[in-house]
């Protein structure tokens, strides 16, 4: 009996130590490189954005390749928050994971906004039906702005709780329509 004890103790190491252990600081750095690499992309097409409203002729062909854009950058974005949801999270990343998700689905949610609220434009549009589309696309800007924040306080927590420390970077532009 007591050598099947022994036998069985060095088993129960092995299997303990060949348990792997997520590096928060390593899971960190993903979910941050993969929501940067999200919103880098929707940066790209604001500017494409800008580029269709300075030609001030929104015809059905320019809006097409905006239309196209806006499917390659959703598409992309998708691919950045599909590898998030597969990343193996540490112990007590959930509130971490969940929050940066719900930040790259509000640039999902932004892009497809832009296409709806793009997709009404004319060069007969009215001053009045200008403005709601404005208001409808920043609401979706604030809703991003929300989730940001709400990625940072979670990323800050989670930190704290693993004693990383964070250099916070600060955007050099607001997000707003205007």
């Amino acid at each position: 009996m007591k050598k099947l004890l022994l036998l069985l103790l060095p088993l129960s190491v092995i299997f303990t130590s060949c348990e792997q252990k997520v590096d928060p600081v390593a899971y960190n750095d993903n979910l941050v490189k993969y929501s940067e690499d999200a919103e880098k992309r929707l940066e790209v097409l604001d500017g494409k954005i800008d580029a269709f409203f300075d030609s001030e002729e929104f015809s059905a062909d320019q809006f097409t390749l905006l239309s196209e854009s806006m499917k390659e950058v959703k598409d992309s974005i998708q691919s950045d928050l599909d590898k998030i949801k597969l990343l193996e999270k540490p112990s007590g990343a959930e509130a971490f994971a969940n929050t940066t998700v719900a930040y790259v689905e509000s640039l999902l949610n932004q892009v497809n906004t832009y296409n709806e609220q793009y997709a009404k434009l004319s060069n007969e549009n009215t001053d009045e039906e200008l403005m709601k589309m404005d208001e409808a696309i920043n609401k979706t800007l604030e809703d991003t702005d929300v989730k940001l924040d709400e990625m940072i306080k979670a990323q800050t927590a989670f930190a704290k709780a693993n004693n990383m420390e964070l250099t916070l970077q600060v955007p050099t532009s607001s997000n707003t329509v205007q």
